[in-house]
This record gives structure tokens, sequence and C-alpha cells, in this order.
């Protein structure tokens, strides 16, 4: 529990018994390091004057078992799909996305590898 801060309830793994409304402390990784992205991601788009219309990130993590029953993240996968308004660069959306992997502390906290596959989608404005 962090001082000043709701509680967030939570539960165990889901393999062991786990209350499945509540957040597992692996969820909770996970939505760690997207959120950490995508805050990042929208500054720098700020910074530079792309307008993020939206983003909603569907990201994938893949967890590997050990024989003693432990366990690790082994890659995980976000895959934000975001909007933008106007022209979409391709080349300079990519760099900022590596850019702010570079940023994110979450991502720098993680021994497995984090990739980034984004869709865009053009709104007009």
């Amino acid at each position: 529990m962090v001082a000043g801060k709701l509680e967030i309830p939570g539960t165990s793994e889901v393999s062991i018994k786990a209350n499945k409304v509540r957040y597992n402390p692996e969820e909770l990784l996970l939505s760690a390091v997207s959120a950490c992205h995508m805050l990042w991601y929208l500054y720098l788009c700020a910074e530079n004057s792309i307008v993020i219309i939206a983003y909603v990130d569907k990201l994938i993590g893949t967890m590997q078992s050990t024989p003693d029953g432990s366990g690790h993240f082994t890659p995980i996968t976000l895959h934000p799909e975001i909007t933008i308004a106007g022209k979409i660069k391709e080349k300079e959306l990519a760099d900022l996305q590596h850019q702010a992997n570079k940023l994110c502390y979450i991502a720098n906290s993680c021994n497995f590898p984090i990739y980034h596959k984004p869709i865009y989608i053009r709104q007009d404005t």
C-alpha cells in the first residue's frame, strides 16, 4: 500500500485459486509497463505537435514456470492502437516509440525484452 493512495484489492496468480475480478501482481506489472510507456509516448507526441485522439494497449505478456514452482516473464509485447489526428508519419512515430521505451523507468527496470507493435489509425480533423 502506498501512503495517501487508494488501496487496490489484489489476488494471487490465476492458477492459485485467484479472485478473478481482482488484479494479481503479474497483471499489475504488465499494466505498469504499458502505462509508463503510454505516458512517455503521449508526452513525446505532444512535444512534437502530434495529436493523439485515442490510445488503447492490448499487450501480451508471456510467463515461464520453472521446476521449483517459481517463474518469470519472458518477452512482453505492447500492441497499442493509436488514433492520430491528421497525417501518419510512420518513421517519426516509430522513433518516438523507441524513445519512449528508453525513457520508461519501468521498462528500464525489467530483465526481459519489451517489444512494441503499434497500429496507427488516422482520424481526419
